[in-house]
């Protein structure tokens, strides 16, 4: 809700901005321009991550980098302990786990691909562990 907005003065050297952030969205007002940022308290909502902590439907990079290798192919039934895609951010190679026995539904990037913060990596769909 835009009524309940926080507003905080920014001053760089000469110049003056302001930004308002309510729960989903981040106005920086600057230079005569208004710049919209969408934000979240959480990084993705339903996705796997690098840790593997449980079965999540997608999965979306934590940071901006590039894709050095995927490991599975499109009908793959991994593990929840096998790499699917590893990738370099920040100078350092982050490798990302399904979390749960999981078929690959389909692969949103290639390898040598520069993507930014919460692409879509690969779609996964669950599986019983009879199947893995």
């Amino acid at each position: 809700m835009v009524s309940k907005l926080d507003t905080k003065p920014i001053v760089t050297s000469h110049l003056t901005s302001k930004h308002y952030k309510d729960k989903e969205t981040l106005w920086v007002h600057h230079n005569g321009f208004t710049y919209t940022i969408p934000v979240s308290n959480k990084l993705y909502d339903e996705t796997a991550s690098s840790s593997g902590g449980g079965f999540k439907s997608l999965l979306l990079s934590e940071l901006p980098g590039k894709i050095l290798k995927i490991f599975v192919k499109e009908g793959d039934i991994v593990t929840a302990t096998d790499p699917l895609v590893s990738m370099e951010a920040m100078k350092m190679e982050h490798s990302f786990k399904a979390g749960a026995p999981a078929k690959i539904k389909k692969i949103h990037v290639t390898e040598g691909l520069q993507v930014a913060q919460k692409t879509k990596l690969i779609e996964l769909e669950a599986i019983t562990a009879t199947e893995a």
